[in-house]
């Protein structure tokens, strides 16, 4: 090694300060507490909140909606902040999203075999499919956005992968949040248009990760 090239390392070490232990997670929680509260002003600025929503608070439905939400937000959070990190493997976390995303599929399936078969397409469509995963995404969008400054700065090495785990996240956090307007009760809607609604700004994610979450 030249003399100019131990000068220079010398330099660029000469002033390095410890991380502070969980940085990381704090910065996380804090841009995730930043883009659930956007999220939830866009949701009652452009949608609203159910107006039924005390009623609902007493049936099942709403509290599967909003334990599968969280439950793929706690997959997530084990996601993305391990993918944050340049040794990015991850190996058995994946089962922490796949788990849930399973369970709530049986579930549906085993609910919808049970009706009638004439209204098996009715309730698997309910009145807003062709909706609701886009607004899903929409509402996903302060999150990524505050989920890809904080991980840009953690310096990922897999782009893509860091990507596609931030647009998950965000998009459990937007499923959280859009279960306050949604009136839909099916268990298969919400396997089918909740999941596809968390899916797409994880695709989105995956490919806007390579320019997003790139050094400068």
């Amino acid at each position: 090694m030249s003399d100019r090239a131990s000068e220079l390392i010398a330099r660029l070490s000469s002033d390095l300060k410890p991380v502070p232990r969980r940085a990381l997670d704090r910065r996380m929680a804090t841009a995730l507490l930043l883009g659930a509260v956007l999220a939830l002003a866009l949701l009652v600025v452009a949608l609203g909140l159910r107006k039924d929503l005390g009623e609902a608070a007493r049936q099942w439905v709403l509290w599967v909606k909003l334990g599968y939400a969280a439950a793929l937000g706690i997959g997530g959070y084990v996601l993305c902040a391990q993918a944050a990190r340049p040794d990015a493997q991850p190996r058995w976390r994946v089962l922490v999203v796949i788990l849930p995303i399973a369970l709530v599929a049986m579930a549906a399936l085993l609910q919808i075999t049970s009706l009638p078969a004439g209204t098996r397409t009715d309730a698997w469509l309910g009145e807003t499919a062709s909706r609701c995963p886009w607004l899903i995404a929409m509402l996903s969008i302060p999150c990524w956005l505050a989920l890809c400054f904080v991980m840009r700065r953690a310096a990922p090495t897999r782009l893509r992968w860091a990507g596609f785990c931030a647009g998950l996240l965000a998009g459990a956090i937007a499923m959280f949040v859009y279960s306050l307007h949604c009136p839909e009760t099916g268990l298969a809607f919400v396997a089918t248009w909740y999941t596809l609604g968390m899916c797409l700004p994880a695709m989105v994610g995956a490919v806007m990760g390579a320019w997003v979450l790139r050094w400068r």
